[in-house]
């Protein structure tokens, strides 16, 4: 059992990564707005088992009447995901 555990691991590998995602909102009347992403990925066996980490910033809306962008607001997303 021991060496089949052993055929089968990988080495840890860190990866970072990062996105955007750019809209134009039809009720703020066609403004462009983004979402960023950035963050980490902790592979442990590959793409079976990781962690990742991932930094979020995006616009906020209210509806006062009509609808109005408010102040951005920041996300912080911690997940493991296992494979099998």
């Amino acid at each position: 059992m021991t060496s089949l555990i052993r055929d089968l691991s990988i080495d840890p590998i860190l990866i970072q990564f990062s996105s955007a995602q750019f809209s134009f909102y039809q009720m703020l009347g066609y403004k462009l707005d983004w979402v960023s992403h950035i963050g980490v990925q902790f592979l442990i066996l590959g793409h079976k088992s990781k962690i990742s980490l991932d930094w979020q910033n995006r616009p906020s809306f209210y509806n006062d009447a009509t609808i109005k962008e408010g102040n951005r607001k920041n996300q912080l997303v911690l997940q493991y995901q296992i494979f099998f």
